[in-house]
């Protein structure tokens, strides 16, 4: 059993967006910048953009 979900991000994933936050960007253009997809699932899972 894998102790972690297998779509979750990185921990510098998560910073990155963070970071584009506080530099203003809004949620979804950040996610975009880092590549990631914040509409599937709950908040605390974070998939690949494909």
């Amino acid at each position: 059993m894998p102790k972690y979900a297998p779509n979750k991000m990185p921990s510098s994933v998560k910073k990155r967006y963070f970071e584009l936050l506080r530099d203003g960007y809004k949620g979804a253009a950040a996610a975009r910048v880092v590549g990631v997809s914040t509409s599937c699932g709950s908040s605390g899972s974070w998939k690949l953009a494909v």
